[in-house]
């Protein structure tokens, strides 16, 4: 009797001992499938996201983008998971793939597209800086306009800053009131091009009613 009984008790502790590691497997599958999921949902919302805001600034340059295959794809693995498959690499390649590569090339068309829309108020504000009086506001403006075109995953909010601070970068230079002969002076000024030739009556005007008289001067090659 009390061998059977020590068998019967060994028996149960087997037992005890396969379930254990059974539900050790089960949760490190749980485990492994969620920290998957969480890192590819995340990739998903935040391009989801810069669609959404990229979309609105410029539909025409961002359209919309259908990716209900995608969805598809993840709900398949959601399924597996729920029938208590063992999920593998090879189960997200393809979301991981996809993701990334649409991420990528948004990012890119992102890219060129801030620094086109960026590039003459940069250059703008660099050439004229030592004609402003507050240089610390257009440093922080050429600074943050150099950060938006590195900036990503955006965001609605980042949209509002960008279209913000270029409208702030235009109301600055507005306000040295360039007409298109001035602007070409100072240009060939950062350029070194300049000759007394190019002391127009108009640029003269501008430069003695702006009281610039002071902040240029005229040397030899």
């Amino acid at each position: 009797m009390l061998l059977i009984k020590k068998i019967n008790e060994t028996g149960k502790l087997i037992n005890a001992k396969e379930e254990i590691s059974d539900m050790k497997r089960e949760i490190t599958t749980y485990e492994y499938t969620n920290k998957y999921l969480k890192k590819n949902l995340e990739l998903i919302r935040h391009y989801r996201d810069s669609v959404i805001g990229l979309n609105k600034l410029d539909s025409n340059i961002f359209p919309k983008e259908d990716i209900s295959e995608l969805i598809s794809k993840i709900d398949d693995i959601l399924k597996k998971r729920r029938r208590g498959h063992i999920l593998r690499d090879q189960d997200f390649k393809y979301i991981v793939a996809c993701i990334e590569g649409k991420s990528n090339k948004l990012r890119n068309e992102w890219v060129i597209y801030a620094n086109e829309n960026t590039k003459e108020i940069i250059n703008s504000l660099n050439s004229l800086s030592n004609l402003f009086e507050d240089k610390r506001k257009v440093n922080e403006i050429l600074t943050r306009l150099n950060g938006m075109k590195n900036r990503w995953p955006i965001t609605d909010n980042d949209i509002l800053e960008f279209r913000e601070v270029i409208k702030e970068g235009q109301n600055i230079i507005e306000q040295l009131k360039l007409t298109e002969e001035v602007q070409m002076f100072l240009r060939m000024v950062v350029n070194r091009t300049a000759t007394i030739e190019d002391l127009t009556p108009e640029v003269l005007s501008w430069i003695k009613d702006n009281g610039f008289v002071e902040k240029l001067t005229i040397g030899f090659k």
